[in-house]
This record gives structure tokens, sequence and C-alpha cells, in this order.
């Protein structure tokens, strides 16, 4: 598509949502996301316009980057949809496939274990950019189903695995901690750490366990060795300690 025929051709959000609707364009990696349409498809034939090459829809994704990145681009779109479009979007693959809870899509993680060159895919890759069915990275400009819950963190203040822990059961947590950081017994070392970093009374229970008792243990040395460990959380103090100590000093960086 050439400038010209976009000065040419007026193509409206719902013009472009009704083509992707009908079209329902997949990729090697799976349903072509809303934002790749808009940036990059021919909403006539369906089909990708190739490196340089610009979809009809491009002027409107623009406008989102230059004006509302407070709100996923998916959700900006369907607030300019009408309540039957965008009840005919739910409906598409892309949409269903992104209707994952953030307890299914840790679930997948623990299961996966996803690597990369660099060594273990970090969560927050995962959530952004991985098919959670087959483990596999999704390619550039590809968004994986755990995307929007990246936009809602931003919010936060907080590290994203433990504002991601937050979110699960307790027991989903004590998986994702032995399972991908080798932490034995996690939620009850996160509770003992809450309590004396607090600080507040801690319960007896919680020191009859040797995992904490260590924990704890290695908490009082390293902090009187780096009292800049007090400004971690419990969460971060955790990955800490669990980490080589060689690694440490990059973490305290």
């Amino acid at each position: 598509m050439t400038i010209d025929d976009l000065i040419t051709e007026e193509v409206t959000i719902v013009r472009v949502v009704e083509a992707y609707i009908k079209n329902e364009p997949h990729g090697r990696k799976g349903p072509v996301t809303l934002k790749s349409w808009f940036q990059a498809y021919d909403i006539k034939t369906g089909k990708c316009l190739g490196r340089g090459n610009i979809g009809q829809g491009h002027k409107h994704y623009n406008r989102w980057r230059r004006n509302t990145q407070n709100i996923e681009f998916d959700e900006w779109i369907k607030q300019q949809l009408p309540a039957k479009i965008a009840k005919q979007l739910e409906q598409t693959p892309y949409c269903q496939q992104k209707e994952y809870s953030i307890e299914v899509i840790v679930k997948a993680y623990t299961k996966h274990k996803p690597q990369s060159k660099m060594g273990p895919v970090p969560l927050q890759n995962w959530f952004s950019g991985y098919d959670i069915k087959t483990g596999d990275y999704l390619g550039r400009g590809k968004s994986g189903p755990g995307s929007k819950y990246i936009q809602r963190w931003r919010k936060e203040n907080i590290e994203f695995g433990e504002w991601i822990l937050r979110q699960v059961s307790e027991k989903l947590q004590n998986a994702y901690l032995q399972k991908i950081h080798g932490i034995e017994q996690g939620t009850d070392i996160l509770r003992a750490l809450e309590c004396v970093m607090k600080p507040r009374p801690i319960q007896l229970d919680l020191l009859r366990s040797d995992s904490v008792k260590r924990m704890l243990t290695a908490y009082y040395i390293e902090r009187d060795l780096h009292p800049e460990i007090k400004s971690f959380s419990p969460y971060q103090t955790m990955l800490y300690l669990n980490t080589k100590p060689e690694e440490r000093q990059q973490m305290r960086a």
C-alpha cells in the first residue's frame, strides 16, 4: 500500500476490525495479533504486506502510540467499536486465546520452564511473547496471551514476578518457587521474611521449618554485611539469598 492509497482511502477502525473478523488471519505462530493487523496487513486480501509496507489501519496504531499508551492497544480499539462488532471481535481466535488467567499462564511456565540462548526465559518475557501451549517464542511483533497483564502491572510499583505471585494460589506460588528457583517452602519463607523485615512477631510454626531457619540465618548475615539489602522487598530478598554469592553483587548494584 502506497502513501497515495492511504490519502485517497479513509479507512475507519470499524472497517479494519470487520476485515480482521472476516479474515481471521494466521501466521506461522498462530493468530495474527490485532496490533500487527493494523500495522502491516491488507484488509482486502488479509495478507501481510511485507517489510517496508504499511497496512490501512496503521494511522490508527500511530494515533494510539502517540496519545493513548496508558491502555493496551487492543482495549483502546474495542472502545472505538459498536457493541455488536466488539462482541464479534471477542470471538476471534486471537481474542479467545488471550482469555487465559494469570494462574493458567504461570502453570504453563512451570511446566515448560522455557529456555533461550541466554538461559531461563524471564517470567515477564514469558507473559509478553510466548505460546503457553507449546512453550515456543512467538517471534518479533507477536504478543503472548499474558501481554495484557503486563499493561496492568505497569501501574504498580513492585517487581513483575512479585506482582504475579500475589495473583495466584499459595499452592501455585510454592510450585513456581520450587520448580523455577529451587526454593522449598517458598511461601513460608516469604511470611517469615515479612515478619523480620517489618518487623513484627513471627509465628512459631514457621520457625519449625529448616528451610525457613536457613533463609533467616542467611538474611541476618547478609544484612549485616550489606545493609543496602534492607531496601529490598521480602520477595526480592528471598531471590537474592537464593543466588550464588558471586551473583549478589550485581543485584545490589
